[in-house]
This record gives structure tokens, sequence and C-alpha cells, in this order.
């Protein structure tokens, strides 16, 4: 009886170990270093397993050891946002982000007589148009042009 007892008793052990056992939570999947839900899981330093200046989730990131220019700009003009489900670094002035670099950037705005200049990238439709080609004061006829000036695109007008 006492055999019968013990049997009896080690089968509910076993089946209650393989109950529990199945209501474990599954393990959860790898996150993404970059992943977010809201601004506060991200962050800007340096990768904790490299060291090499990162931007990601607050999990994935020493902000201890800061990378300032990298971070927030040299001109301080960076924040971290979480856009999308991803951490990504943002210009706080996005309307202050240069249109040129070059003087070869920039192109005249207009097809005749232009008087100011815009991104070459933004070019005019002109094939329709017929211009004069007289040299009118106050443009860039005839000795003006275009030149990147700190990131603008500015007509240099004739001298007429």
């Amino acid at each position: 009886m006492k055999s019968k007892s013990m049997i009896m008793t080690m089968f509910v052990l076993i089946i209650l170990l393989f109950v529990m056992a199945s209501c474990q939570k599954p393990a959860p999947a790898p996150m993404l270093d970059t992943a977010c839900t809201s601004d506060s899981d991200c962050a800007c330093g340096t990768r904790i397993n490299t060291g090499e200046c990162f931007i990601g989730n607050k999990a994935y990131v020493n902000v201890e050891k800061q990378c300032p220019d990298f971070c927030t700009g040299i001109a301080g003009n960076l924040y971290i946002k979480c856009v999308s489900g991803n951490c990504q670094q943002l210009n706080r002035n996005p309307e202050a982000e240069a249109e040129c670099t070059t003087d070869s950037d920039c192109i005249p705005a207009q097809c005749c007589h232009p008087t100011t200049c815009k991104p070459g990238k933004e070019q005019p439709e002109c094939a329709a148009v017929l211009c004069d080609m007289s040299c009118q004061p106050g443009t860039m006829d005839c000795g003006g042009k275009c030149v990147c000036q700190e990131g603008k695109c500015v007509a240099q007008l004739n001298d007429m």
C-alpha cells in the first residue's frame, strides 16, 4: 500500500512539474539596439560593448562616456528622439541646414535676367522660355553670378 501511494505521489509530482514547465513565459525577442517606444528610451554616448559613439536604446548606451560633437552637434543643434520605433538624431533647426557648400551648388532662380539664386536641385523650367540677350542692370546678366555664402545661395549682381 505504501508503495502504491508513493508511486501515485511521484506520478502527481511529475505531472505537476510538466505543467509548471509548460507555463513558463517564452524568452523575450532580442531588442534592436535602436528600438524605442518613447523619447526616454533613447540616449547618446558610447556603445557599451565597443566604446564607439552611438545613438540608440539606452540599454546599449554608456551615457557616462559622452561624444559631445557627435551627440549634440558642434553648434548644439542636434537632439535624440524616438521616431517610428527607432532612436534617431534630428536637427533642432531643419530650416538652418545648408542649401549649398560650394558655388556650383547654386543656380539662377529665374530664367531671364535673374536677380536671385537657389539650390541647383530646384532648377526652374526654362525650356520653353525665350530671353533677350540684353544686359539688364541689377541682374546677374553680363558679369553677375551665383555664389554660396554661409550655406545660402546668393546672387552677385552686375555693376551696371
